[in-house]
């Protein structure tokens, strides 16, 4: 047998709850985790059947994510529900935290994805527009333990016409 079989063979043996361990240290130890299938902890899924299996059913790994929405329009809003909902489904019922990036006034439609476990948002990290109006999102989250909200503006700076931008933290 070779050192790539062997090596698959011990991996293989492992007990799950020592691969439950293993996946927890994968993930990033602060921030949030982006939908991308080459990180944690989409990575794990792809990895063999039975890390497939483990890591679909730890809601653990699933609790933190980052939701890019900004950048969906109207002709790729199903592939992010796509995305997202599956995502969602594997916290079965565990807090969330979120990171979203809402520019466009696209609350109502985010608010459809996010409704489903609208009960489960503990901690919500969002930015904004400025010409969106956040309170269709904020309204009735009955878990939400943390708040934070980046409104977004562009300021010209007209010497030079340059657009800077500005984050300011509301807490």
């Amino acid at each position: 047998m070779n050192l790539h079989q062997e090596l698959v063979s011990d991996l293989g043996r492992l007990p799950t709850e020592v691969l439950c361990h293993i996946f927890i240290h994968c993930l990033p130890q602060t921030g949030y985790t982006l939908p991308n299938s080459k990180s944690p902890p989409m990575l794990l899924t792809r990895i063999c059947r039975r890390w497939r299996e483990v890591a679909t059913d730890m809601p653990s790994l699933w609790c933190r994510l980052s939701m890019d929405i900004h950048h969906v329009t109207s002709r790729n809003w199903r592939k992010a529900v796509f995305c997202y909902d599956p995502w969602l489904k594997r916290t079965r019922g565990r807090p969330l935290s979120l990171e979203i990036m809402c520019i466009k006034n696209d609350t109502t439609d985010l608010r459809i994805i996010l409704q489903p476990y609208i009960s489960q948002i503990s901690s919500l990290n969002i930015t904004f527009d400025e010409a969106v109006a956040p309170e269709m999102l904020l309204n009735d989250l009955p878990a939400l333990q943390e708040l934070r909200v980046h409104i977004f503006h562009d300021v010209i700076v007209k010497k030079r016409d340059i657009p800077s931008r500005i984050l300011p933290l509301i807490s």
